[in-house]
């Protein structure tokens, strides 16, 4: 995938499209898409060595605050998310597509830290070496482009 994303071309205009539709529901890149993942404009984003292993394998590095996270209370429910607060006596947890939701400890009969990531690991999965220089193109632009929709 490298050597494809080393030939020239990539139309970071299309490249948009494509980030809108894999990536934008879970992050933010220049104040625009969701907040499940972390906010990737001040990320890394030029080194397409730390990019690659971010798409290709998720969780071989998830960053601080982005660790999934059950908790199992003690009236059967189970929430997933991430740790939001923890101090001896609450924890909060960001519900995945909800809001955060606070917890008194002693509520509490199970908390484990899961070691994966929410992104799923074919998020390329289909995707033309075409689609893939536009992609990568656009997510390696120092600012926002001026798309009109």
């Amino acid at each position: 995938m490298k050597s494809v994303l080393a030939l020239p071309g990539g139309d970071p205009i299309r490249g948009h499209t494509q980030y809108q539709q894999r990536c934008a529901a879970c992050h933010t890149l220049f104040d625009q898409g969701g907040s499940v993942g972390p906010d990737l404009t001040s990320y890394q984003r030029e080194d397409t060595d730390t990019l690659l292993l971010s798409v290709i394998h998720p969780n071989a590095e998830i960053r601080a605050g982005y660790e999934m996270t059950s908790i199992e209370t003690t009236d059967g429910r189970l929430l997933t998310g991430f740790l939001s607060r923890n101090d001896e006596a609450l924890i909060g947890i960001r519900l995945v597509g909800r809001n955060e939701s606070i917890l008194q400890r002693d509520h509490i009969s199970k908390l484990e830290m899961q070691e994966r990531s929410l992104m799923p690991e074919s998020l390329l999965t289909g995707m033309s070496d075409e689609d893939l220089r536009d992609l990568f193109n656009y997510l390696r632009i120092p600012q926002p482009l001026n798309i009109k929709n």
